[in-house]
């Protein structure tokens, strides 16, 4: 197999979507959805721990495969702990209970 077949990671991508997208409790959420895109990048797309020949090409389109993985998970960690330092924005849940104290 290959970093598709990991499940654990998507599993709880998906549990922390929820809440991520109506905006609650945007920064635990956001701070975990981005620290279990680097644990899955590092865990399921690190590609100088492939085996196998190294010179075939089917080697290399893999590895190439798998860096892509690997750099979009790192690159939207970036972006979603930018998210955090700037703030969910005006139509969140989060926004919605401070306007009510």
């Amino acid at each position: 197999g290959d970093g598709h077949d990991v499940v654990w990671p998507k599993a709880v991508e998906l549990l922390l979507a929820v809440p991520f997208t109506l905006g609650f409790k945007m920064e635990a959420v956001t701070k975990l959805l981005a620290a279990s895109l680097v644990l899955e990048a590092f865990y399921a797309w690190s590609w100088w721990r492939m085996s196998g020949d190294p010179n075939a090409f089917s080697q290399h389109r893999r590895a190439i495969h798998y860096r892509e993985h690997f750099m979009t998970n790192v690159a939207t960690a970036g972006g979603l702990l930018l998210l955090v330092k700037l703030g969910g924005g005006r139509y969140t849940v989060d926004e919605l209970v401070k306007k009510k104290d």
